[in-house]
């Protein structure tokens, strides 16, 4: 059932296909959405919507560039600091367990080895590293509120003589010597988030040519997905219609990236692999730009609301860390891309999208994602030979039509046609 037609800038039913949703450090968002008459199929009008950007001083204004990337980088590492961040990032079991699990695997990579413990945080993995066996650990931490406490745990747990406290950025430190294992939880939401990638391949320098790095290699996955929690579960309680109000929150959603655990069944496509990183061999302008096209196939009916990001990360040997839905919830849990409005689609509809995350200034990223031309060469899975042919909906594609255009950008937009 459609809601009543809102009183927004677009009708959430005739959006068109150019979302480019702009991730900073706080995960606020701008959309720009290029939109279209559905009925006429034509883009006639392109708004930007803004929402939650924080506001800068007149200080901030006048600052240099490197002085206000300067004070962003401090604002992060003081973030780090308070105890409520680091009691989530602990309680988080299987976060914790996969990193106990892998070091004490393998005793003999840590045995009388040499080790840096890159983002040491509150030193659990500096301890855990020296509990087993290793005989010299540098843990090297950037946020100075947290160096007090640091110290403490390692001398609570009997580690002075082993575990020595660098309180700087990795990009700043000089070691006395070569390591063997460097072992840093540097992964954020969607894997890049907050950009610490970049300081553990810094810290590569450290590492013996032999060396080894915990974890060694990492994999972004995206899959089409429908989330009730947004709008569905709650348009009708107790006999109640509420789907004015659900659809209202449905689209003022649609301007934050959503960090919510889904269950397996609420992805309506397989995953498929956005990026996938050897820690040791990746480079930082590697990380700058990662785009990648799909043909995503629908493997039920449902309401496809948005597309889901989540990681793997594999430790040693054959330990892994998933943020999946299939699996344990983690604090990670997923990171949806919400369209403004839902989309009806049925099994084996074809969804045609291009995903793009570019690093920007600080520790930002932008996340863009476009419905992208079926017939485009540089789709993951080429030009579909044998598509259903439902009616067209908003996204999907099939036999029946296609209509695409190509702007002077070179950014592909599909135009409505009635349902």
């Amino acid at each position: 059932m459609k809601s009543p037609a809102l009183d927004y800038p677009c009708d959430i039913y005739t959006w068109t296909r150019l979302y480019l949703f702009f991730i900073d450090l706080d995960i606020n968002i701008r959309i720009i959405m290029e939109e279209s008459e559905g009925d006429r199929g034509e883009a006639d009008e392109t708004e930007e919507m803004e929402q939650g950007e924080p506001e800068e001083s007149a200080d901030a204004e006048e600052m240099e560039d490197g002085e206000l990337a300067d004070k962003q980088e401090d604002e992060y590492f003081k973030s780090y600091a308070e105890l409520s961040i680091q009691r989530t990032m602990l309680l988080d079991k299987v976060r914790i367990e996969a990193y106990k699990r892998a070091i004490f695997s393998r005793p003999d990579l840590f045995n009388d080895k040499i080790v840096v413990d890159v983002g040491a945080g509150t030193g659990v993995l500096s301890v855990l590293c020296a509990m087993a066996g290793a005989k010299k650990v540098y843990a090297v931490e950037a946020s100075q509120g947290l160096i007090p406490i640091l110290t403490s745990v390692i001398h609570d747990n009997g580690f002075d003589g082993i575990i020595e406290v660098i309180a700087e950025e990795v990009e700043e430190v000089d070691l006395p010597e070569k390591v063997d294992v460097i072992v840093s939880e540097w992964m954020g939401h969607f894997l890049l988030h907050e950009a610490m990638l970049e300081s553990v391949i810094n810290s590569r320098r450290f590492l013996k040519h032999d060396g080894v790095m915990v974890p060694h290699s990492a994999t972004i996955y995206a899959a089409l997905c429908d989330i009730p929690s947004v709008a569905s579960s709650w348009s009708y309680v107790c006999g109640v219609n509420l789907c004015s109000a659900s659809a209202i929150f449905r689209y003022q959603a649609a301007y934050h990236p959503c960090i919510e655990q889904l269950r397996d069944e609420d992805l309506l496509s397989d995953s498929k692999i956005l990026a996938s990183f050897d820690i040791k061999t990746v480079t930082t302008p590697q990380l700058h730009e990662i785009r990648k096209q799909f043909i995503f196939r629908c493997n039920k009916n449902g309401n496809l609301e948005g597309i889901c990001l989540w990681f793997d990360v594999d430790l040693i040997d054959n330990i892994k860390l998933s943020t999946s839905p299939k699996d344990a919830e983690t604090h990670w849990k997923q990171t949806i891309i919400l369209f403004p409005g839902p989309i009806q689609v049925c099994k084996d509809d074809q969804v045609y999208v291009q995903l793009t995350m570019n690093r920007a200034s600080g520790r930002l990223y932008v996340i863009s994602v476009e419905m992208v031309n079926p017939k485009s060469d540089n789709t993951e899975e080429g030009t579909p030979s044998n598509v259903p042919s439902e009616s067209i909906k908003p996204g999907v594609s099939n036999e029946s039509g296609y209509s695409a255009q190509e702007p002077d950008d070179d950014v592909i937009s599909v135009e409505d046609a009635e349902e």
